[in-house]
């Protein structure tokens, strides 16, 4: 499965994929690792692979006291997702054996990078499931702004890092497949904005990607 879009941007990451490879993916909930997720079902049955198993990872902040007040904690919309793409995928065999349900638990952050929270969960879930690498849904920033977070000295430049498959391409690229596929609704099921609040803050540097690629926000809000 070869992916471009119409500024002839071309990724053959889920070509190269290796054969008969179990799949971890860190399930933000955000528009690239969903994207991920329903990339890796379609490669898995366009190879017929059906022993392979996903497992979706999903690793949520339990200090965000006004999400958590209001029910729209991330880990409900990882599930929402999920639970879009089996229904995508229903009348396909074996989805149950292949994507696997949600694997999430919670932290607290504090000044550390949030991956350092992730990586022991992440260890232990390779080692339990035979997960040789897990997937992060990252992507190059805007034209004329970087990424803030930390993630930007990872971009991948070449296959030596297969863990970030969308990592030479930017969020507009993104965009593109979901429209490719016909799946806009399920962009709508993926949370962008950083701020602890129930709706997109339209302010932060995610909410404004997000809109530069999608030209809307999270909930496909204007």
């Amino acid at each position: 499965m070869i992916l471009s879009d119409d500024r002839g941007n071309v990724l053959d990451y889920f070509d190269k994929f290796p054969e008969n490879t179990n799949i971890g993916i860190a399930l933000s909930g955000g528009a690239d690792s969903t994207l991920l997720l329903f990339l890796f079902v379609s490669m898995i049955y366009e190879r017929k692979a059906y022993d392979v198993k996903i497992y979706p990872i999903h690793g949520y902040d339990s200090s965000r006291a006004n999400q958590i007040k209001t029910n729209s904690e991330s880990w409900q919309q990882v599930l929402k997702i999920v639970e879009w793409i089996r229904e995508w995928f229903s009348d396909k065999p074996n989805l149950d054996e292949i994507l696997q349900e949600p694997n999430i638990f919670s932290y607290k952050k504090n000044d550390t990078i949030k991956r350092e929270y992730h990586k022991p969960h992440m260890d232990y879930m390779k080692k339990r499931y035979n997960i040789p690498f897990i997937v992060h849904g990252i992507t190059l920033g805007m034209p004329s702004e970087q990424r803030p977070d930390e993630n930007l000295q990872l971009m991948p430049r070449n296959q030596n890092q297969p863990w970030f498959p969308l990592g030479t391409v930017d969020k507009q690229f993104v965009a593109y497949q979901y429209e490719y596929f016909g799946i806009n609704e399920l962009s709508k099921l993926t949370n962008s904005c950083i701020a602890d609040a129930p709706l997109p803050c339209k302010e932060c540097f995610w909410c404004r990607e997000r809109y530069w690629a999608f030209k809307n926000y999270d909930g496909g809000l204007q």
